[in-house]
């Protein structure tokens, strides 16, 4: 429950988002962890044995996934969720979003694979699928899984619960009030919906980058309640449409 290893932000958008209805995320993996991982990164592309073909943005040795999108045009990047310590074993989300990208090809059943599944942390998934062309949020504690939808082409991923029993958990409130995710999913709204229907990967890759708050105010480089204060470990754009996967 470290501010240290959460303040990531993402999107997802489609149909009247987007230029010609492309189905497309964008993300920022922020993490103030070890300078370690700002180095080495590395594009994984993977053929399983069983399963399906994926490609990656993680580093050597990673066996699981924090941003991937398979050969059937699943796409999943996760962000840290405000946690309880844990107290029994569980499995690693990095794990859950690997077998994802790795067995569905429906956005049921991803949602199905992380129902299953026991974190031993809490989690946001956020999930895309081109045959189902739209995406979702699964908000995932180690005792529930709740999914999140948007009555419009566009969601938008912070790192605070926004689904019943989970917005009003006492430890949300608390972080809502106390950090940066309600500041940093404002910004997005704001830029996304500035650039509806004209959403494409140069223009979601300016907003990722943006360095202002909300109201386009500048508050100085390296303010956390912008979408970008200068410290991600990588970014990655995702247009399920196409199969394109670009990794920064």
């Amino acid at each position: 429950d470290s501010v240290l290893i959460r303040g990531c932000t993402g999107f997802g958008a489609w149909e009247s988002f987007t230029t010609n209805g492309h189905r497309l995320a964008g993300r920022n993996f922020d993490w103030e962890s070890s300078p370690v991982f700002d180095r080495g990164r590395m594009v994984i592309f993977c053929e399983p044995a069983r399963g399906i073909p994926f490609i990656s943005l993680a580093w050597g040795g990673m066996v699981g996934c924090v941003s991937a999108m398979n050969r059937e045009g699943i796409s999943i990047t996760i962000n840290g969720a405000p946690s309880k310590l844990p107290r029994t074993p569980g499995t690693p989300t990095c794990l859950v979003a690997r077998k994802v990208v790795q067995y569905a090809t429906t956005l049921d059943e991803a949602v199905s694979i992380i129902t299953e599944s026991k974190p031993f942390v809490s989690a946001f998934f956020l999930v895309g699928s081109r045959k189902d062309g739209r995406f979702i949020v699964v908000e995932k504690t180690p005792e529930r899984t709740m999914v999140r939808k948007s009555d419009t082409t566009l969601i938008v991923c912070a790192n605070h619960y926004m689904t019943p029993g989970l917005a009003d958990d006492p430890i949300n409130l608390a972080y809502m009030t106390n950090d940066t995710s309600v500041a940093r999913y404002a910004r997005a709204l704001e830029l996304l919906r500035q650039a509806k229907g004209q959403l494409d990967p140069a223009r979601s890759a300016g907003i990722l980058r943006d360095r202002s708050i909300a109201g386009g105010t500048f508050a100085g480089n390296g303010h956390r309640s912008s979408l970008n204060p200068l410290i991600a470990t990588h970014s990655v754009l995702l247009d399920l449409t196409d199969g394109i996967f670009w990794a920064s």
